[in-house]
């Protein structure tokens, strides 16, 4: 079956993309009359292209009835393949005060500033019962002193065992959208609990204690019985791959700048294998370039490239190049990490090369389809990453539109001219095909994008080639002391025995690449830091609905299709500009947002203009997320605040005055149980003054959701507005926002 598929690249691609479609409806939490709703029609569909043709049979009803049932069909298998707590999992406790023991790191319990993550083995109280699963003990402001001291002499990574006394809850489920989802995150390695250590009191047993030897030794038996001998092998292969990714980076960084060693690293390995700075990052992803940092199919394809240039310039056979590639793939993957773009590009080599093993030809399009199915079948919630949703997207529009729409761009006999659409091509059918999503996670896209990577692009090929072999080199670092073992004591006494030829032949090499290297990374981070300085660079528009999302897709798909047929293009081109206005578009916003996050104070008003009234001294992401969800921009003159009193504070925008309570006062007193925060008649008089005094005809107060300044302000000139979405409040506890209009 698997043959016949691959042997048919229409076949491949429609089943690719129904099980697609399923995978992307488990994703989405589809309903089921969605999903039944969606099979019929495709049922329909299949149907009614199929009576068109002459050969429509039993057999061919069939075929469609098993095509049709296919998002329905890899919809709920992936359903099947979510990741559940067990029974004997601690999150079956949550809300109950517990007693356990559980292995940590001997690193973490020195450290009590963080949250940890534990192995609940067994559990004590109120019940006795085997645990299994891991819990995140939270350490973070619980006022507990280290508890490794006990263990000292133990190793960073070595398993202690502790016992714990807390209480169980559950990951926050009621995020915002800009909030980090802590619950999706802890999900992703198998925690679906937190647990909080109980405070130390005097007479009462520690929070957290180190178990007896006795109890350690035998515990640490018991899970070297249960630990199988695939699981010590992933984890001393794990170990042994990162030591090799340090050893990389730091033999870079002796001959490079350390960030430009980093840059220079991610760029041959990928972020998610090498640590890059946030900063780096997010220039390169508001400039466009974050594909540069992520390791994909074109850094499988250098390295391919050049093993196989290199075997067949030493053995004139085809097999034993094919093997030595697919060792090459194998070792790259392993260095870089089973990313989804790097499973997509190895899948896709390991398919071609199996292809050219047996002498067959495939089309692009079906290997990426047979790649894709592959990974679906093995992992049918893999769509919900995000690195996999932007990695088929960008291939897929390249795949597709780049040839039709180079040729439509430029048909000449100029090489270089052909060059520059062939460029300009690719970068537009890939941002193209990534916009939506980009908008829907991000809810920002950069405008720079087409020169910065046209300058930048043509950098990255000869920077990536040499980092190959640079880093390739630096993984034999380890035998320059077997060489000098061996070459010291014969050159001894001679006078070329300091030169770095006889001591370190292997560093000699690695630095005269990174010198090579450097100008262009440098030139690289020079244009990056310029294109990101722009004001103008990235735009903030917030998340498009989803009915925007598959209009957008349709029109795109629709687009490309007709380029390479050469038939309805003109209109096939106005469907897709309509689309992108159609994904752009947004609602009038409301006229005031106010948002309390990490206790900053951020306005937002219906221009889109965004300020934030009390900044911390570092950089808070979630506000810069909250400004982007609403497609605002920072404009620090759109409000002017200042203080009405001891205890009130005040922001004016156009036409708008905005006055809440000091923001640390309210919290400290919500806390300790004094939430009567109402407003007095002095301080409705005071309101109603500043007003008047700026010329406001709209007054937004936060106050408290049993306050009774409504009655106060009401037999002023100004009346109580009852439609609630002209104004919007988040982060407040137990408040709210009432608006008034001058009458």
């Amino acid at each position: 079956m698997s043959s016949l598929v691959l042997s048919n690249a229409r076949l491949t691609v429609l089943v690719a993309a129904l099980a697609a479609v399923g995978s992307v409806l488990d994703t989405a939490n589809a309903s089921l009359l969605i999903v039944v709703s969606l099979t019929v029609a495709i049922f329909a569909l299949l149907l009614c292209i199929c009576r068109a043709s002459k050969q429509f049979g039993l057999r061919s009803l069939g075929v469609i009835f098993l095509l049709s049932s296919l998002p329905a069909a890899f919809f709920f298998y992936a359903h099947s393949r979510h990741i559940r707590p067990p029974d004997s999992d601690l999150s079956t406790f949550r809300g109950k005060f517990v007693v356990y023991l559980a292995f940590a790191r001997a690193g973490d319990l020195r450290n009590s500033n963080h949250d940890i993550t534990l192995e609940p083995v067994r559990l004590e109280f109120p019940s006795s019962k085997i645990l299994t699963g891991k819990t995140r003990l939270s350490l973070r402001h619980a006022g507990i002193p280290p508890v490794g001291e006990a263990s000292c002499e133990e190793s960073d990574d070595s398993q202690v065992v502790i016992r714990v006394r807390g209480y169980v809850a559950a990951p926050r489920t009621d995020v915002k959208p800009w909030e980090f989802d802590k619950a999706k995150w802890l999900a992703k390695d198998g925690v679906f609990s937190i647990c909080y250590p109980s405070k130390d009191r005097a007479g009462k047993p520690p929070a957290l204690s180190i178990v007896t030897e006795t109890e350690n030794t035998c515990l640490l038996a018991t899970q070297s019985q249960n630990v199988g001998t695939e699981t010590a092998f992933l984890t001393w292969y794990e170990s042994r791959m990162q030591s090799a990714r340090q050893q990389i980076v730091l033999t870079h960084r002796r001959f490079l700048p350390s960030k430009l060693a980093d840059l220079f690293s991610s760029m041959v390995l990928g972020n998610r294998a090498i640590a890059l700075p946030s900063e780096i990052t997010y220039k390169f992803r508001d400039v466009g370039l974050s594909h540069i940092l992520a390791a994909s199919g074109f850094n499988l394809t250098i390295v391919i490239a050049m093993t196989f240039a290199i075997c067949r310039f030493v053995v004139p056979w085809a097999v034993p190049a094919n093997i030595l590639c697919f060792i090459s793939m194998l070792s790259f993957v392993s260095l870089a990490g089973p990313s989804p773009s790097v499973l997509r590009a190895a899948l896709m080599c390991s398919i071609m090369l199996a292809a050219r093993a047996a002498k067959r030809r495939l089309s692009v399009s079906s290997t990426l389809a047979g790649a894709f199915l592959l990974t679906v079948i093995f992992d049918p919630v893999c769509t919900s990453d995000l690195g996999l949703q932007l990695s088929y997207a960008a291939t897929v529009g390249i795949v597709i539109g780049t040839t039709a729409l180079s040729e439509s761009l430029y048909i000449g006999l100029s090489k270089w001219k052909k060059l520059l659409a062939d460029s300009l091509a690719v970068v537009l059918v890939a941002q193209f095909s990534v916009l939506p999503i980009q908008l829907f996670f991000f809810w920002k896209t950069g405008t720079l994008f087409v020169p910065a990577n046209l300058l930048i692009t043509p950098l990255v090929t000869p920077v990536t080639m040499i980092g190959f072999a640079s880093s390739a080199l630096a993984l034999l670092a380890p035998l320059q002391a077997q060489w000098q073992t061996i070459i010291l004591p014969i050159s001894y006494g001679l006078p070329i025995m300091h030169l770095a030829l006889v001591q370190s032949p292997i560093d000699l090499i690695i630095s005269i690449c990174d010198a090579v290297a450097f100008i262009p990374l440098a030139a690289m981070m020079l244009m990056v830091n310029a294109f990101s300085s722009v004001e103008a660079a990235k735009i903030a528009l917030g998340p498009p609905s989803p009915a925007a999302f598959v209009v957008y897709y349709m029109a795109l798909i629709f687009w490309l299709t007709a380029l390479r047929l050469q038939r309805l293009k003109n209109i096939a081109l106005c469907c897709f500009i309509i689309s992108i206005g159609f994904l752009v578009w947004r609602p009038a916003p409301p006229l005031l947002s106010v948002a309390n996050i990490h206790g900053q104070i951020v306005l937002i008003d219906d221009w889109k203009r965004a300020v934030i009234l009390n900044p911390s001294q570092r950089e808070d992401k979630m506000v810069e997320r909250f400004v982007s969800f609403h497609g605002a921009h920072i404009a620090a003159d759109s409000f002017s605040s200042g203080r009405l009193s001891t205890h009130l504070e005040y922001a004016v925008g156009r036409d708008v005055l905005v006055v809440y309570r000091d923001v640390h006062e309210t919290e400290k007193r919500i806390r300790t149980g004094f939430d009567n925060l109402s407003f007095s008649a002095c301080d409705a008089s005071i309101v109603l003054s500043k007003a008047e005094q700026t010329h406001s005809r709209n007054i937004v107060l936060v106050v408290s959701k049993s306050d009774s300044m409504t009655d106060l302000l009401s037999s002023s000139e100004f009346a109580k507005s009852r439609d609630p979405h002209l104004v919007e409040l988040s982060g407040w506890r137990n408040q709210e926002l009432v608006l008034y209009s001058k009458k």
